[in-house]
């Protein structure tokens, strides 16, 4: 009887600290939504990168955990040209569940093939919505303290990584602001006093032209005057790349029009820019997100892309706004992108603005076949405070 004991001792034990660690991979709420979107069904990283809103880099660091969990794993049938793809393993579901029934009474996790049934349960019927309670064993086993002290101190981290992950996105948002509000001043200031102050000297330094005699003073006078025509081009292009007065005055799409007439002057390449189905203004707080990912986007392509042919694509689609930037340059590899110091952090950012506005964000690379960044806004979002 005492080796029967000791047994059922070590497999509790084995069983609890195996569960422990699956648990602690499942604590992401984001691998729970990997493993919800995969179901009964087979789907790539960039598919599950479009349906998150996550990066591919950020997509396969889940996959990786969940596949180190066995619940995971990649398809052995796999066409070559769209990828790897991912489906769900039902044995190692239906072994954590088993595992995680016999500590708490109830699965661990609900597969789309079907819900455990309660006795007496008709087919088609939901899975009642009460939580049974532990069985007895359960609660008199020397160790179902472990596990019950394991559940609510995962429970309390979950909680406490809900409101950090709220905080920063607060935070996110409280800097966003003030970034924006900092670069109206400035283009303010700009604009009004330093742009003026530059205009004001033109036309002085040309009054005194006129009125000297002396050829070489005029010659310096011509330069002095070259030089503040220069400095005050270079003021309002700084000025309007800070904050553009059309995208405030007449809206998203003149904005973005302005914008990339501009880029392909100053960098001698074809861009087009499409727009479609925007009859109306979008909402401010929507106009301002979407034309900084343009820019973001564009500045991307004029330092790294060696592109010859831009498109900018903007159109509306029920109640999404979708934003489209593709170049045909050399491309890059995304992954590597996500973690550099320079492109990670302007990629970053376009994340977190549109998560702000509860938008979604998916970028194609392939070198040397160039990029396409596709960003997508919703039209009915509560609105976050960005800019004014």
């Amino acid at each position: 009887m005492a080796t029967k004991h000791s047994s059922e001792v070590e497999s509790t034990a084995l069983v609890s600290n195996d569960l422990a660690s699956t648990l602690k991979v499942l604590a992401a709420p984001q691998r729970l939504q990997i493993l919800a979107l995969l179901g009964d069904r087979q789907l790539g990283a960039s598919e599950l990168s479009a349906a998150l809103g996550l990066s591919r880099a950020q997509v396969h660091s889940h996959l990786r955990a969940l596949q180190g969990t066995g619940l995971v794993v990649a398809s052995d049938r796999s066409p070559r040209k769209t990828g790897e793809r991912y489906r769900i393993e039902p044995k190692a579901v239906e072994a954590l569940n088993s595992s995680y029934f016999s500590l708490m009474g109830h699965p661990a996790l609900q597969t789309h093939a079907g819900h455990p049934r309660r006795e007496g349960s008709q087919e088609g019927e939901e899975p009642a919505s009460e939580i049974t309670p532990p069985p007895e064993a359960c609660q008199t086993c020397r160790y179902s303290y472990y596990v019950y002290d394991l559940v609510e101190n995962l429970e309390r981290q979950l909680e406490d990584s809900r409101q950090y992950q709220a905080q920063l996105r607060h935070m996110s948002s409280s800097i966003l602001t003030a970034q924006e509000e900092e670069r109206k001043r400035i283009a303010r200031e700009l604009h009004d006093d330093t742009a003026q102050a530059l205009t004001s000297m033109l036309v002085r330094l040309r009054l005194l032209d006129r009125a000297l005699a002396d050829d070489e003073a005029k010659g310096n006078v011509e330069e002095l005057r070259d030089l503040a025509a220069s400095t005050l081009e270079g003021v309002r292009r700084m000025a309007l790349d800070l904050r553009p007065s059309a995208l405030d005055d007449l809206g998203l799409v003149p904005a973005l029009k302005w914008y990339t007439e501009n880029l392909a002057q100053s960098l001698s390449i074809e861009v087009r820019f499409l727009a479609n189905g925007l009859k109306r203004r979008l909402p401010p707080e929507l106009e301002l997100v979407l034309y900084r990912v343009a820019q973001e986007a564009l500045t991307n392509v004029a330092k790294h892309a060696r592109a010859s042919r831009v498109t900018v694509e903007l159109e509306r689609n029920g109640l999404w706004v979708r934003l489209a930037v593709e170049d045909d340059g050399i491309g890059f590899n995304v992954e590597e992108a996500m973690t550099s110091k320079e492109r990670g952090l302007g990629l970053f950012g376009m994340q977190e603005r549109l998560a702000l506005v509860g938008g979604k964000f998916h970028m194609e690379s392939q070198p040397p076949k160039g990029t396409k960044l596709v960003a997508e806004v919703p039209l009915r979002h509560p609105p976050p405070t960005i800019g004014g």
